[in-house]
């Protein structure tokens, strides 16, 4: 539901909320691959 809301508005801090969140999910996700859950 937040990153939709974040999607409707077209905001440059927005966008960079965004790529930050993306970044942190990306690292998560390699962390998760890494630990083999």
């Amino acid at each position: 539901p937040l990153l939709k809301s974040a999607v409707i508005l077209p905001s440059p801090l927005t966008q960079t909320i965004q790529s930050k969140y993306l970044q942190q999910f990306h690292s998560l996700v390699d962390i998760t691959k890494s630990m083999d859950l």
